[in-house]
């Protein structure tokens, strides 16, 4: 902390000295354009040194029951700052990424991580943004915290799927509002504007995810018409990690 502020409060005088003596042995006109250059310069000298010297450190932590992240910024004797989520706090996980161009040149990708509880209140959330036009960002990023979040509630998830999977003979993903997809041994149900449609798996003509969208179709629906064809966004879903997962074990579909 002291040698923060000693380089906050010497960058200005040094920039005062330094306008000095070069203004000294110059003319008149030159000595003014010194002088207005090191007003400038000792002006910004002490938001420089707050930005060469500013301290930010986050330590986090991901358990099999949940995460924990801490923040320190400033100096080392600020309080951090806390966050701690507990999985059983949480229903259902909504996830997604947002890669963005302008005029075709790639300018970085937007990532949410989102969970809620029973009665849709959102009660945890990690999001931010990366720039890495191959793929993945670089070793360190706050992305990975939220990914291995997500792997980590998939893991503690798993159990409740399959005291679902046993009780009612299916697993419920909710898709916003009233609309839902069940996966059973060998079927699926949809819920679609209050109505429920089975499609076994025999019975599947189109199952694919495709720019962040399902589509599962009916083999005996036809291309100009909507009925037997269910699409979805996997940002939509709730849970989508896990409806992957029940579509590999009941249905026998696996994705990559």
């Amino acid at each position: 902390m002291f040698g923060r502020l000693l380089l906050v409060i010497g960058l200005p005088v040094a920039a005062g000295f330094t306008t000095y003596a070069l203004a000294a042995n110059a003319s008149r006109d030159g000595q003014n354009l010194i002088i207005i250059f090191g007003l400038i310069v000792g002006v910004a000298a002490p938001f420089i040194a707050w930005w060469v010297t500013r301290f930010s450190h986050v330590c986090s932590y991901v358990g099999e029951k949940g995460v924990a992240r801490y923040t320190l910024k400033g100096y080392r004797g600020n309080v951090p700052k806390q966050e701690v989520f507990l999985f059983e706090d949480a229903l259902e996980l909504r996830t997604g990424q947002t890669r963005q161009f302008v005029n075709g040149a790639y300018t970085g990708t937007d990532y949410h991580y989102s969970w809620s509880d029973e009665t849709g209140r959102t009660v945890y959330k990690l999001k931010g943004r990366y720039h890495s036009k191959e793929g993945n960002p670089k070793q360190g990023d706050a992305y990975w915290f939220a990914a291995a979040a997500e792997r980590a509630w998939s893991a503690f998830e798993i159990d409740r799927m399959q005291q679902q999977l046993e009780r009612n003979g299916y697993v419920h993903f909710n898709l916003g509002g009233s609309n839902f997809v069940r996966v059973g041994p060998g079927f699926f149900e949809f819920g679609m504007k209050g109505e429920v449609a089975r499609i076994t798996t025999d019975e599947i003509k189109k199952l694919t995810l495709d720019q962040g969208h399902f589509h599962i179709h009916h083999k005996d629906a036809k291309w100009f018409s909507r009925k037997g064809k269910f699409d979805f966004a996997y940002a939509q879903m709730g849970n989508a990690r896990l409806f992957l997962l029940a579509i590999e074990k009941l249905c026998g579909y696996r994705f990559g």
